[in-house]
């Protein structure tokens, strides 16, 4: 082992120690510098194992820090216990001054002297952006100003609901405590009745005499009253009686009038046909003509006398139809909904059918298959349909029978009030029981699928009518006037002619458009009357004639 004298002269004969570096650098201004400095140390602790980075154990230094004048000073000192006892020949290494980092003075940015134009623009701006935010301030307190008058119309309005709630609850109390006063008041009389009625019972059970006399009044009362009770049945009977007879009285005379300007029409209207000039005509024919008019026949094929029928009267109808360019149309029954209800109410169903099929049609023929095309050179346009003959040839003031063959006092318009030709949409004629819905025209309107769905209403499906959809029909145009006032009514033999005695009015003539034989099918007439009047049709030229038509069910 070396003595001490020798352990201080390797010592002081030994190089200066390096000068300890600060492990933890308070400030990061020189990046390059601390990077040097962590990489020198790094070097020094792979080389010599025994170093402390802090303070050499070996050389029993320690760290000692000050600071003077605002700066950190660092110090190595020998440790008292370690230390050798010649220290005094130790150089101490010098101490570390760390300069404290120092912010760069900001001196203010000089601005640049301007001239007088840019400080006029930059004045321009300052009062643009001041009037920008006087405004959107004015807009604000604009806003807030609404928002406060919202608030206060709200609360008036709250205020005035409230007001007439409070107003409404005190009117139902004042009406509840009226109504209650009312009761109290009926029951109060009940009371005084009942107490009275009590008071006159006990002095009849007490007193004898009054209860005789009281009994005998009532029996004479009974007497009289079942004498006024007969009289009174008499007198409703002869009430009856005089009012029937005086609808009957009115009844004839409106069967006089009607049969007497039956009479009349028959002169004036079917045997004067009208003439037109050429200035009436388009193409040289009356309108409406050719496919504007439909004839619609439809039948459900359901007896032998119906096909027999549809064999001779759909070609008859077909050669009509090719003679003047008109629409024939046949519906099959059988494939018109109308569930359980009986047949006939399956013609509304039809007719709206051939309106939707054939866009060009105006009007349709409805034609019952027992109804014979009698004379094809007719024109319905000129006979009927044009303009100048619904409203000349209408059967004006003419009373309107019921069904029941009854006039209950319903009248046609008079002469003095005809209607416009445009509002006329539905075209009939009368016979011995009202209206007759085997033979009319219907034109397309509004007021046609209006009328198409109040005839065909469950009402008078209900009703079970004898004469069905033709009495039906006729209590609608009998009861809103909203419907006779788009009906017209015809003399019977312009296009609905029955066979019967030659001086009824209604009997086929020569020359008539059309026979109707109605009724044929209910007692078997039909065949007799087709061998009678079908032979006598006249016929259209041969290139229009049709022959082997048949229809299948």
């Amino acid at each position: 082992m070396m003595d001490p004298a020798s352990q201080a002269r390797l010592i002081s004969s030994s190089p200066p120690l390096p000068k300890p570096k600060s492990m933890f650098c308070r400030r990061f201004s020189t990046t390059l510098v601390l990077l040097a400095v962590c990489v020198l140390l790094l070097f020094l602790a792979a080389s010599q194992s025994r170093l402390d980075l802090d303070v050499p154990s070996y050389h029993g230094y320690r760290k000692s820090k000050e600071v003077t004048d605002g700066k950190l000073h660092v110090h190595e000192v020998p440790k008292a216990e370690e230390a050798p006892q010649h220290h005094e020949h130790i150089e101490h290494a010098d101490p570390v001054v760390i300069e404290p980092q120092q912010k760069p003075e900001v001196k203010p940015e000089e601005k640049p002297q301007q001239s007088p134009e840019q400080a006029e623009e930059e004045k321009k701006r300052a009062d643009e952006k001041k009037a920008e935010e006087d405004k959107k301030k004015a807009e604000e307190d604009k806003k807030e100003e609404e928002k406060r008058l919202r608030e206060e119309e709200k609360k008036k309005a709250d205020e005035k609901k409230a007001e007439e709630e409070k107003k409404k609850a005190d009117e139902k109390k004042a009406d509840e405590d009226k109504k209650k006063a009312e009761e109290d008041k009926k029951e109060e009389e009940k009371r005084l009745r009942k107490e009275e009625k009590n008071g006159r019972i006990d002095r009849l059970a007490d007193d004898d005499e009054q209860f005789k006399k009281t009994e005998a009044k009532l029996k004479a009362a009974e007497e009289k009253a079942k004498s006024m009770k007969e009289e009174l049945e008499e007198a409703r009977k002869r009430k009856d009686e005089r009012r029937k007879k005086a609808q009957e009285q009115k009844s004839e005379k409106l069967k006089f009038i009607f049969h007497k300007l039956e009479d009349e029409e028959i002169g004036q209207i079917v045997n004067n046909p009208l003439t037109y000039t050429d200035e009436e005509k388009v193409d040289g024919h009356v309108q409406p003509y050719g496919p504007k008019i439909a004839l619609l026949s439809a039948s459900n094929g359901k007896t032998d006398n119906e096909m027999a029928m549809l064999e001779l009267v759909l070609p008859n109808r077909q050669e009509y139809c090719n003679y003047h360019g008109y629409i024939c149309h046949f519906v099959d029954l059988n494939t018109v909904d109308t569930g359980s209800d009986h047949v006939v109410w399956a013609k509304m169903g039809a007719i709206q059918r051939v309106f939707d099929e054939h866009p060009e049609v105006e009007w349709v023929w409805w034609m019952d298959t027992d109804i014979i095309l009698m004379n094809p050179e007719i024109e319905l346009g000129e006979h009927l349909l044009s303009d100048r003959a619904l409203v000349e040839r209408l059967t004006y003031g003419r009373p309107i029978r019921k069904a029941d063959s009854f006039f209950a006092g319903e009248v046609y318009p008079s002469k003095d009030q005809p209607p416009k030709a445009e509002n006329l949409n539905l075209l009939l004629s009368q016979d011995f029981f009202g209206i007759n819905a085997g033979s009319f025209f219907i034109k397309r309107s509004p007021w046609t699928d209006m009328l198409l769905d109040l005839w065909y209403d469950p009402v008078h499906v209900e009703k079970d009518y004898t004469f069905k959809e033709q009495e039906a029909l006729n209590n609608l145009i009998r009861g809103h006037k909203s419907i006779l006032s788009h009906t017209g009514i015809y003399p019977q033999r312009l296009f609905n002619s029955y066979t019967g005695e030659p001086n009824d009015v209604w009997t086929y003539r020569e020359g008539d458009l059309a026979l109707h034989l109605a009724g044929c099918n209910h007692n078997n007439e039909c065949e007799k009357y087709l061998e009678g009047y079908f032979p006598r049709r006249g016929r259209v030229p041969e290139q229009f004639r049709e022959t082997g038509l048949r229809v299948s069910f």
